[in-house]
């Protein structure tokens, strides 16, 4: 499988998982959605705005646990992800509308998928 150079080892890198969480996305949203209303953007660390971090751990926490030691591959379908046909990322220069993540444990022997649409 990694001959073909689309599964990557684990862990999933920061960045990666920045892009597939679509992260700078929704700041960005948050940041224009504000600004457009007229209103400040609070101090750093202000519970009701999510920063970066919060919302990584978050997306972290809503993925399947990671094994130590294994492979993974991000597969997206613009937003058609269960029919379209797909594209693998080896890396993401943007957020991805739907993807689907594979993780292959190699202690378990056993293929995680977890699929996710954004509407």
């Amino acid at each position: 499988m990694t001959e073909l150079g689309t599964w990557q080892p684990l862990p999933i890198p920061r960045e990666f998982l920045l892009r597939m969480g679509a992260i700078p996305f929704s700041q960005e949203g948050t940041a224009r959605k504000d600004k457009r209303n007229g209103e400040l953007l609070p101090a750093e660390g202000l519970n009701h705005i999510p920063y970066e971090e919060k919302m990584l751990a978050r997306f972290v926490e809503s993925l399947p646990a990671m094994p130590k030691a294994g492979l993974f591959q991000c597969r997206s379908a613009g937003t058609d992800i269960m029919h379209a046909p797909k594209t693998v990322h080896i890396r993401l220069d943007k957020y991805v509308d739907d993807f689907m993540l594979g993780v292959l444990d190699h202690e378990q022997k056993q293929l995680i998928i977890r699929v996710e649409t954004r509407y």
